[in-house]
């Protein structure tokens, strides 16, 4: 939503971004010049933050309020009742609604609309029998056209004293259980008693690095592994990657799926969130339904040793992403969502 928003600035909407005081997402939307306000929120339903946003949306003319969490879904929606015609829309990343009749009396009456990223999250929401088919759009996330995958690999290996003739499997993403950062380990492990002449990058920062970096020593594959940390140029780093893995436990529309087919590389994956719906076919990356660390092993070796099938794979990925998970598109579908929804609510 950061980047439809920006988007949509750029297409002559009055955009603004709210979060906690001094919040580093605040501190990202002022770097970029974009408007925001901040609001401290101590409670689901405290009567401070409803009356500031009511009198928020209300100066500043707000048409489409757009929430990100359900406790932001639960104060918007009270106050934009106070502060006159508009809409509220749930971008629901993950599938955060519960079953039961308190979501089921007060969420159709606080949101107009609910954002979802792929069609497990909707399917979901349709089979508890009161979330209306009308009042859900799935949007997938896209990726600017523009964006260079031509980078200096020969620097970057360097800088982070990567072997100039070693392949490279990576991970991206935050160090968290969600991860599941130590399946990425044990395919490691599994691949460096096949092969010498692999290494390992893992490229995202926190909670759980040391208890990572920890694992891969007790694996004997520390000096295999390479910790890179947050990277604010992550692109440069799946270019370096001759086959990227995503091992997560559970996600939206995954990022990291996205940005590797952008950049041309094989995916391999468990079957997550809207994984499949990015790769729709063998020839454009390898998504598992059951979760083994061995039959991942075993196809990233496969792969390793077949740079032909990597290339074919890695093109056709490509063309998957140009063709069909754009920001242009997705902006679009964004943009005649919050359209809709302005015109059956006025």
């Amino acid at each position: 939503m950061f980047t439809s928003g920006s988007h949509l600035k750029e297409r002559g909407h009055n955009v603004y971004f709210g979060g906690r005081p001094n919040s580093l997402f605040l501190e990202r939307c002022e770097s970029m010049e974009l408007s925001t306000f901040s609001i401290d929120v101590k409670s689901d339903f405290g009567p401070k933050a409803i009356f500031q946003l009511a009198k928020l949306f209300r100066r500043l003319k707000i048409d489409v309020i757009v929430t990100n969490l359900n406790k932001d879904t639960r104060l918007a929606g009270i106050a934009r009742k106070f502060a006159g015609k508009n809409v509220l829309v749930g971008r629901n990343g993950l599938p955060i609604l519960k079953n039961n009749l308190t979501y089921r009396l007060t969420y159709p009456w606080l949101a107009s609309g609910i954002i979802m990223p792929n069609n497990l999250i909707k399917h979901q929401y349709l089979e508890f029998g009161w979330v209306p088919e009308e009042m859900m759009r799935v949007v997938h996330n896209g990726i600017s056209a523009d964006k260079s995958i031509d980078y200096n690999h020969a620097e970057t290996r360097k800088a982070h004293n990567i072997p100039m003739d070693a392949m490279i499997v990576g991970i991206f993403g935050r160090l968290v259980p969600q991860k599941q950062l130590k399946q990425f380990l044990e395919v490691a492990k599994g691949i460096c008693e096949k092969r010498d002449d692999v290494r390992f990058i893992i490229a995202g920062d926190g909670p759980l690095r040391d208890e990572i970096e920890a694992y891969a020593v007790s694996l004997g594959i520390q000096d295999k592994v390479f910790m890179l940390g947050f990277q604010k140029e992550v692109m440069a780093f799946y270019t370096l990657c001759d086959i990227v893995i995503q091992t997560s436990e559970h996600e939206g529309l995954p990022n990291v799926v996205l940005e590797a087919m952008f950049a041309g590389k094989p995916v391999v994956s468990f079957d997550v969130g809207g994984t499949r719906e990015m790769i729709t076919s063998p020839e454009m990356g390898i998504v598992y339904d059951e979760r083994s660390i061995p039959k991942m092993m075993e196809t990233v070796l496969e792969l390793l040793d077949n740079p032909e099938r990597r290339k074919n794979i890695g093109q056709a990925a490509r063309r998957q992403i140009l063709e069909n998970f754009t920001v242009e598109r997705m902006v679009n579908n964004v943009e005649t969502f919050f359209q809709e929804l302005l015109k059956k609510n006025s």
